[in-house]
């Protein structure tokens, strides 16, 4: 097996490393530890293999294999077909809550060591026959590399349309799903999403679940412009037309702001906030007067409110006729203004 992994690794163009032969990183000292020879070799490492033949070493899977979720390290998991198979008979035989303690040390290490790394950790461990190893490896090595260049080719296409998202008209459909890519990316340099953030809004197009994750962005200068370019990220959809029957008249359109009735005392007792087409209609209800103001509402209630207001995330997703949906933001968001035409009944008004 060992000849299989050196001959594998040299097979694409590395350098294996391998405790058996001594070629991993060490300092021979008076407080040598093999623990940290172990965790300074996976820092210096590549990509890390961690192979399962039929028992578990201790710091393999107490020390390696932390250290390489913590740096990141992109690793395998190859595990003995005999021994993969031995563990989930025994694991279908002692489903938690059932002890272990009646298994030897070694087969209860196993099990823990297993379950730990798919169940708990969610890992994945493949399975190679015997004189499959080298096979083994080379494939999934193979994967690994293929995500790699995956990574370089998408890295590549985000750099190649920074310089176009200054003229979102050059873009296409296709620069326009990776500006919106980094538009998200929580992880992408701010100033780039600011200016993928631009192009987007002025070419009016992003998918509405990418509108809730800029929304719900910990980048707060994200946030925040999200919040400002909102009428053109996300354009104000067409009125529903209302039924006959419905208060104001067949082919009469309601907007509201979106609060059912009973959420706020500012509904109560009145109807539509705005009517718009139909015959005769008017902000009264097409009735030619004033509709009479709800219990404890006050004559105050007549008074025209006015058409721009900085509202709250959650109003100004509800004024701009976005579905109900939690967004994590809260507190007045200053400078969003309403688009023409339309109104709220104020409770969401700050």
């Amino acid at each position: 097996m060992q000849d299989e992994f050196v001959r594998t690794v040299a097979d694409f163009g590395g350098v294996p490393w391998h405790f058996v032969n001594g070629t991993m990183n060490y300092i021979n000292s008076a407080s040598s530890d093999w623990e940290e020879n172990s965790r300074a070799t996976v820092q210096e490492a590549d990509v890390c293999v961690f192979v399962i033949v039929e028992e578990i070493g201790h710091i393999t899977w107490g020390t390696e294999v932390t250290a390489a979720l913590l740096a990141g390290k992109p690793f395998l998991v190859l595990c003995q077909q005999s021994t993969y198979e031995r563990y989930l008979v025994l694991n279908a035989e002692f489903r938690p809550p059932a002890s272990l303690d009646s298994l030897e040390e070694g087969t209860r290490n196993l099990v823990t060591t297993l379950r730990e790394i798919e169940q708990d950790r969610r890992l994945t461990a493949v399975p190679f026959g015997h004189g499959k190893f080298g096979e083994t490896l080379r494939r999934e090595l193979s994967k690994l590399f293929d995500i790699a260049l995956g990574q370089m080719e998408e890295r590549n296409r985000r750099k190649s349309i920074l310089p176009l998202l200054s003229d979102p008209a050059r873009l296409t459909t296709k620069d326009l799903r990776t500006a919106q890519a980094i538009a998200v990316d929580e992880w992408e340099d701010k100033q780039a999403r600011k200016a993928a953030l631009r192009a987007l809004a002025a070419r009016r197009t992003l998918d509405e679940d990418a509108l809730y994750s800029l929304l719900a962005s910990g980048e707060q200068g994200v946030q925040r412009m999200t919040v400002e370019l909102l009428p053109e990220l996300y354009p104000v959809r067409p009125p529903e037309t209302g039924t006959a029957g419905a208060r104001g008249g067949p082919g009469q359109r309601l907007r509201r702001c979106g609060h059912p009735p009973a959420a706020h005392p500012r509904h109560a007792g009145h109807g539509p906030v705005e009517r718009s087409g139909g015959a005769g209609s008017s902000r009264d209800g097409g009735l030619g007067k004033q509709a009479p103001p709800g219990p404890g509402v006050g004559a105050a209630r007549g008074r025209r409110r006015p058409s721009r207001a900085a509202v709250s995330c959650r109003g100004a997703a509800e004024a701009l006729s976005l579905p109900d949906r939690r967004i994590g933001l809260e507190g007045p968001l200053p400078g969003l203004s309403r688009p023409p035409g339309s109104r709220c009944c104020g409770g969401c008004s700050r």
